[in-house]
């Protein structure tokens, strides 16, 4: 509540929970299915609940059981965790943001366009890229193509990124 006083949005990470990790997803591919356990959602719920959360950031970590069809997807990419557990489950409607895109856990499985449009379809609201690692001037602007492309060819893809825009002017505007 003092955040929001303040004219501060918060933000939880890293969804589903990185506390029982065993590895570092900045470096590579991180498998929680052995550590994590359900009580890892108990402060997401809560605090969801409560109505005090305006962000959630979701990890690049891959559960077997949470698995989607395609194999090992970390929950980044996820619809089962982000579509399915953080918004039907917990119930939550603010705003999703990735985990820097350009970690090892993704940067080292998947290619760019893998990426973003992976974490849109699973209800990614904003893509993070830090661009610090491996510098690329035209970021921005591959992304943006990628966005784009696929937005023209599919319109359940450009619905997602309206629902998107719309989640991220609501925060923005609550917190003027």
């Amino acid at each position: 509540e003092g955040h929001h006083k303040a004219g501060l949005a918060t933000a939880l990470k890293h969804f589903p929970g990185h506390g029982s990790s065993t590895a570092d997803s900045h470096e590579g591919f991180v498998d929680i299915t052995k550590t994590w356990s359900p009580d890892e959602l108990k402060p997401y719920q809560e605090l969801i609940s409560e109505g005090v959360v305006d962000m959630v950031m979701v990890g690049h970590l891959y559960h077997a059981d949470y698995a989607d069809s395609d194999g090992q997807t970390p929950s980044s990419l996820s619809a089962r965790w982000i579509d399915g557990v953080l918004r039907t489950d917990l119930g939550f409607d603010g705003v999703v943001i990735s985990d820097d895109l350009e970690m090892g856990a993704i940067r080292d499985h998947f290619s760019l366009e893998q990426t973003v449009v992976e974490g849109v379809k699973a209800g990614m609201d904003i893509l993070l890229f830090s661009n610090t690692g491996y510098q690329r001037p035209t970021l921005s602007r591959e992304v943006l193509d990628i966005l784009v492309k696929q937005a023209e060819a599919d319109p359940a893809f450009a619905a997602r990124i309206e629902r998107s825009y719309n989640r991220i002017v609501a925060l923005k505007q609550r917190l003027e």
